[in-house]
């Protein structure tokens, strides 16, 4: 083993010790981004109208039309609206730009296949996770922008998904937006599921969604509320339980 004088020792780190304190300085701190979505262009319709950076106030929509026209005739509250990408690339690009930038780490939600995408384009820059909701029929589906697009996911299904390396995170639960309560019982399997693999969970109770606003018991499709609403919302709404 080589062995120093101490007073070698001493001048090899301070001439060291100047450039990690610039590389300290020129690289921010890094951030831990706990909600991010792996999306296409056109998730929220054709025409996705701008949104706030922050939001500020949920949108909150008329359940009898479809999100995406919600949002694409409604103008945001805000001084600065940020223009939606407008391709599939430029959604990805920006994203990972930013990323890099600020030094952030994001845990990624999103369709499977979309998020294996997003992984392999920058690696190490997610942390992998599922959009998860449960259809008003009682199946499952990753989170897509047409109800008619839902795919079966089975707990056996992201069990594989995690054995693969493709899933850290059980989330985003997106239940709220079809008005299921996080204790309805045709979750149980993935809750258990989420627990034998000693995942962390992720799950919207704020505001949007049908539920928006009120908060109630019910644990069925179409009750009008999924419990726990509020519990960590951006504006006030009242309990009704």
């Amino acid at each position: 083993m080589p062995r120093f004088l101490p007073g070698v020792a001493f001048l090899l780190f301070a001439f060291a010790a100047p450039g990690r304190v610039a590389l300290a300085q020129q690289s921010p701190l890094p951030i831990i981004d706990m909600h991010l979505h792996a999306r296409t262009a056109h998730h929220y319709g054709p025409n996705p109208g701008p949104l706030c950076a922050p939001v500020d106030r949920m949108p909150v929509w008329d359940p009898a039309i479809p999100f995406a026209d919600a949002l694409e005739k409604s103008a945001p509250p805000c001084r600065f609206p940020v223009a939606p990408a407008a391709t599939d690339a430029d959604v990805l690009g920006q994203t990972i730009a930013v990323m890099k930038r600020r030094n952030i780490i994001g845990m990624l939600g999103g369709r499977p296949a979309l998020v294996a995408k997003w992984m392999a384009a920058a690696p190490g820059r997610f942390i992998p996770g599922l959009d998860f909701r449960l259809d008003r029929d009682g199946g499952t589906a990753s989170a897509v922008g047409n109800p008619k697009d839902f795919e079966a996911l089975s707990p056996q299904a992201i069990r594989e998904l995690h054995r693969k390396g493709s899933l850290a995170v059980f989330g985003e639960v997106l239940n709220q937006y079809g008005g299921i309560a996080p204790d309805d019982p045709r979750m149980e399997p993935y809750w258990a599921l989420a627990e034998d693999l000693d995942v962390p969970v992720g799950i919207h109770l704020g505001p949007g969604g049908r539920s928006a606003g009120k908060r109630s018991r019910g644990t069925t499709a179409g009750d009008g509320g999924a419990g726990l609403v509020g519990a960590v919302g951006l504006e006030p709404t009242t309990s009704t339980v």
